[in-house]
């Protein structure tokens, strides 16, 4: 359990049995957790031409991230194969409001607050559950870019013939893709996306059968070699034979109107 301390540090308390003065007294252990650096670190600026997830792991912040919460439970939740990268973004998420709790003067200022807790908890999580995965980066030659931009996807295609070659991966995209994937709703014509996470989350095995699968996709935006903010999306499959358009459109149904 994490509960507020101040801007920078959680608590996690674990009950433990000591010998008590007397049979209705118990004790608990208190452990501070100071997350500060690691949400620092976290915070990237400048890619220096490196893939999203290269640079967040150059700058320190996976490693900042081990150090403060790899000997708790968290992070076995979040090393598990079927924690999915919502599960690891709600639990991040969580411990920031909590830890950033009554520290703004008025509802606007705690509205943005949790707006970028929600911001920060999408990048730390995509890049956590990346590191945690062994994902892989993948860089399409000019030549393969420019075939796949010229090709019609077959929307009919069945969701159990859809599968990414990792379980983790980070498509970083070329110039040629970049001329033609536009970030949605910008007011830069030279924000471009960087590349895309790809997670395909099986589901976990205590859950028994008929448990979908998660298939999660967070595009990576940046803006004259500088992060510029994510687009996340998350779908269900139960790798069946509804189509691929079907399964589309229901995601992009359910992430309409919604900032992320």
């Amino acid at each position: 359990m994490c509960e507020h301390v101040s801007d920078g540090t959680i608590m996690r308390m674990d009950i433990a049995p000591r010998p008590a003065r007397s049979e209705k007294e118990s004790a608990h252990t208190v452990e501070r957790i100071e997350v500060g650096p690691a949400l620092k670190k976290s915070r990237v600026g400048r890619l220096h031409g490196r893939p999203y997830p290269v640079q967040f792991r150059n700058q320190g912040a996976f490693d900042a991230w081990k150090l403060a919460l790899g000997s708790g439970p968290e992070w076995t939740r979040w090393a598990d194969p079927a924690a999915t990268c919502w599960t690891i973004r709600q639990e991040i998420q969580q411990q920031l409001n909590d830890m950033r709790a009554g520290m703004h003067e008025s509802r606007e200022a705690e509205a943005r607050a949790q707006i970028d807790a929600r911001m920060q908890a999408i990048s730390i999580s995509a890049n956590l559950k990346y590191e945690l995965q062994k994902g892989t980066i993948i860089e399409a030659t000019p030549a393969l870019e420019t075939l796949l931009l010229n090709s019609d996807m077959d929307l009919d295609l069945p969701m159990k013939m859809v599968a990414p070659p990792y379980p983790a991966q980070y498509l970083k995209f070329g110039p040629e893709a970049a001329r033609y994937l536009k970030v949605p709703d910008s007011d830069f014509p030279d924000r471009q996306f960087d590349g895309v996470f790809c997670f395909f989350t099986p589901p976990s095995s205590r859950h028994g059968d008929g448990i979908k699968w998660a298939l999660e996709l967070i595009f990576i935006s940046q803006r004259q070699d500088c992060f510029g903010g994510q687009v996340a999306l998350l779908g269900e499959t139960e790798r069946d034979d509804r189509p691929l358009g079907e399964w589309l459109n229901r995601v992009l149904d359910t992430a309409k109107g919604r900032s992320v």
